[in-house]
């Protein structure tokens, strides 16, 4: 209690009583922790005792807690800026140890890759020295004895020496110059120094053409002294320029050592702070092993565990980086070489190449002058053919510009089919620009400048520009005479019809857009391509294979009804004066269409009286748009009004079959028709006919044929009995459109009665041949068969369940199957024989 009081007390300060202290670690069973919060929350032990005792409220906290607190929060703000401008000096240590591991990664990369390099060229320098050691060694052997018994003075070792000087010159590793230092120290040795040429004795007065260099030898034997001098002073000069070299060195050396020895007591001094900061924390962090209680033993083997884990995952980490900076190093290197060698590539590739391609130039110049203008027609088969008429011929072009490719930016095979074909280069020959005038219609092209995709190329697309190598020129076109060039060009400037124009109806509020008529009359749709993509002010025609032309769209608001399209009627005679249409489709381009009826049977109107060539409102005020006329259970014409106008439009009466019939659908499947649903009622006397409305799901795969009235789905009801020329049982049921309906044949109802009966009767057999089965199994079981009676029993409920399967749809299909009382026998058994297995 003592350790607890006063531990609080360090907490709380000296403002507090010892009574007050004592009556918080009351309260809080002795936790330190809790009582400093309760106190400083105000809730003392003494203001307790003084509201049990008055019931009044608690009273503020006194001056001496609230300094005591301010006291502590000053403390505790001291301590987290120490906190701050430790973590601070943390991070500013591990940045610069970050860097320089950087520098270092970086460093060690670059001496792998020079090492790696230096084993490659040694390798090398390796394998071409072994093939000419053996060449070199016995050359280098006489060299040396003829050289020694000629100077006769000479040290019988300055043999070796020669190989070691060899070797060490070798050597990749050893600056050059500290060797030639290393090197001139040994050629100045007193050892080489008292070597002279041997004295050539002359044998007549007459000198031969070699006696230079023996006098020189003689000069040199008979005044040794002045030789010795000069080597001398040469010597003296040499270790004068060394000697300033290496008082650069030096100082050169000092500063650095000097900057290094400033990096490394910076180094000492963040290392010592990073030190004590890790001994902080790991002291931190023992004190948090501590509060788990586990053995000391265990978390020693935990601690040696974890530092051999990060010392190992360590090493092979730095391993990794420095092979993965080694690569990069290389890597960099072998780009920056392979820029080069590209880079002198390009400059001798462009000075071998510039005097042709300045004599191409020249070239082309001169035939631009002669062919640039001309009209030509391009040609689908021979061009010498001129029996073929103009549009096997093919477009009309201009020879448009003369060129050739360059190595550097090709051209490319034109007018090539294969797409691999057409990914070759093509930087050989001379190539002629043709620019298509008009196509073989008579259309004008439209060119390369307005097309907007122009430079989106396709397969199999045609273009306005073609390029034709020249020596393919006369095979590919037709050059045209002045008159025949003057007679083309006229026709196709001076006519509007060189304009492919489109009439198009909708477009508006995002309507479809439909093209309704072409000019020039007499073109051919499946020469081009029409596409309203963009919407109708950026119209596109193309020529499936010459290329874009000029178009231009043109409303066609004021043609609402397409007269040569007949309007189809799937109708069902009620009775003579009735007349039910199921549906009707027609083409029109109206947003909306009123229909009108009128039925003349029994009475003496004709097609001309008022009464059936006017129009007038329905019941919403809305003007009629057709009317249908029926006579005698038969439709006899369809008015239709647009404008003030009046005409008579072709029809097709489709009757439809009555419920029950047999009707096939577009699959080959057979199905019976069921109930006509009511629609467009016709009749001479209003009457109320069933709705019928389809109950069925839609099949999937079939839609209307085309535009009809909202008010007349057209869908009827159907059980679909035979699909894929098998027997579908029990059938499938769904709706389908009327217009897809047809009345089956009678070879294929003939066909279908044959399986049908087939099928029944296949049934039944099954039916009876699994009673026969049953009573065989339990013939089996109550002989004695072997077989366990539960497996017995199992196989005759599970044949049982199928039996009664195949009664219950033999009885949908009313016919008979096995007689009932022998299926109550064989149940009354088959119980019998169950029973006995159990109890047995």
């Amino acid at each position: 209690m003592d350790e607890q009081l006063t531990e609080l007390r360090c907490v709380v300060g000296e403002g507090p009583s010892e009574a007050t202290l004592r009556g918080l670690l009351a309260r809080t069973s002795g936790d330190v922790a809790a009582a400093a919060n309760a106190f400083f929350d105000g809730s003392t032990a003494e203001q307790v005792m003084s509201d049990s005792a008055a019931g009044a409220c608690h009273s503020r906290p006194g001056d001496d807690v609230l300094a005591t607190l301010f006291k502590t929060l000053e403390d505790v703000g001291r301590k987290l800026a120490e906190r701050d401008q430790q973590l601070d000096l943390a991070t500013r240590v591990c940045e610069t140890l970050v860097r320089r591991v950087e520098v270092a990664e970086r460093t060690v990369a670059s001496c792998d890759a020079d090492q790696c390099e230096r084993e490659e060229a040694a390798a090398k320098d390796e394998a071409e020295a072994a093939a000419a050691a053996a060449l070199s060694s016995a050359q280098a052997e006489a060299d040396t004895t003829s050289t020694a018994s000629a100077s006769g003075r000479l040290p019988a070792g300055f043999g070796r020496l020669h190989h070691i000087l060899r070797a060490i010159t070798a050597l990749p590793l050893m600056p050059a110059s500290r060797l030639l230092r290393w090197v001139g120290g040994m050629i100045r040795s007193p050892l080489l120094l008292n070597y002279t040429w041997p004295l050539v004795p002359l044998t007549s007065g007459t000198e031969p053409a070699s006696s230079t260099p023996a006098r020189g030898a003689e000069g040199a034997a008979t005044n040794p002294r002045p030789v010795e001098m000069e080597s001398e002073a040469m010597d003296d000069e040499e270790y004068e320029h060394e000697g300033e070299e290496e008082d650069d060195e030096e100082m050169d050396g000092e500063e650095e050592e000097e900057d290094e020895d400033e990096e490394d007591e910076t180094l000492v001094k963040e290392s010592e702070d990073v030190a004590q900061m890790a001994a902080t924390v790991a002291a931190v962090q023992a004190q948090a092993r501590q509060a788990l209680s586990l053995p000391a033993e265990l978390l020693e083997h935990v601690t040696a565990w974890e530092a051999q884990q990060a010392g190992l995952e360590l090493e092979w980490r730095q391993r990794q980086s420095r092979l993965h900076a080694e690569f990069e190093e290389r890597k960099r290197r072998l780009e920056e070489q392979q820029i080069g060698q590209r880079k002198k590539f390009r400059e001798a590739c462009n000075e071998a190449l510039r005097p042709l391609y300045e004599e191409g130039a020249e070239v082309c110049a001169e035939l631009e002058k002669l062919l640039v203008g001309k009209i030509c027609r391009i040609c689908q088969a021979a061009a010498d053919t001129a029996v073929l008429p103009e549009v096997q011929r093919g477009p009309l072009a201009r020879i448009k510009a003369i060129s050739f490719g360059k190595m550097d930016s090709p051209l490319r095979i034109p007018n090539c089919p294969s797409r691999g074909m057409a990914s070759v280069p093509v930087s050989a020959g001379v190539l002629v620009t043709l620019e298509k005038i008009v196509d073989r219609n008579g259309i004008a092209m439209l060119p390369a400048s307005d097309d907007p995709m122009a430079p989106f190329t396709r397969s199999g697309r045609g273009t306005t520009e073609m390029k034709i190598p020249l020596r393919l020129l006369s095979s590919r076109v037709r050059m045209l005479t002045e008159e025949e060039t003057a007679l083309a060009v006229g026709a196709a400037s001076g006519t509007n019809e060189s304009i492919f124009i489109v009439r198009y109806s909708g477009g508006e509020n995002g309507a479809p857009i439909e093209p309704v008529e072409i000019k020039p009359a007499g073109l051919s749709l499946a020469e081009y391509e029409i596409s309203f993509a963009s919407g109708v002010t950026a119209l596109r025609v193309e020529h499936r294979a010459d290329g874009p032309v000029k178009c231009r769209a043109e409303p066609a608001a004021q043609k609402q009804v397409f007269s040569e399209t007949p309007v189809e009627l799937y109708t069902e005679e009620v009775d003579n004066e009735t007349h039910n249409i199921v549906q009707l489709y027609f083409s029109d381009l109206r947003d909306e269409v009123a229909v009108d009826v009128l039925n003349l049977t029994n009475s003496e109107l004709t097609l001309q009286d008022t009464e059936c060539v006017v129009f007038q409102q329905d019941a919403t005020g809305a003007a009629l748009n057709y009317k249908i006329i029926v006579r005698d259970g038969a439709v006899i014409a369809v008015l239709y009004q647009e404008g003030d106008e009046v005409h008579s439009s072709p029809f097709v009466e489709h009757r439809l079959p009555p419920p029950g019939s047999y009707v096939t659908l577009p699959d080959g499947s057979l199905g019976k028709l069921q109930a006509l649903p009511r629609g467009l009622i016709v009749a001479c006397n209003p009457r109320d006919l069933p709705e019928n409305a389809p109950q069925f799901p839609l099949r999937s795969g079939l839609r209307a044929k085309g535009k009809h009235p909202a008010e007349l789905p057209g869908v009827v009801d159907i059980e679909i009995l035979q699909q894929d020329g098998a027997v579908l049982w029990p059938p499938h049921q769904c709706s389908i459109p009327v217009c897809a309906l047809r009345k089956a044949d009678s070879a294929r109802l003939q066909a279908w009665h044959a399986q049908w009966d087939s099928y029944v009767t296949g049934r039944g057999k099954g039916a009876h041949a699994l009673v026969e089965r049953m009573e065989q199994v339990l013939e089996e079981g109550l002989n004695g068969s072997g077989r366990m009676p539960k497996e017995i029993v199992s196989q005759l409920t599970e044949l049982y369940g199928e039996l009664e399967e195949i009664q219950r749809e033999l009885h949908d299909l009313k016919q008979p199957g096995v007689a009932e009382q022998q299926v109550n026998n064989l149940q009354r058994r088959i119980q019998r024989f169950a029973a006995l297995a159990r109890f047995g």
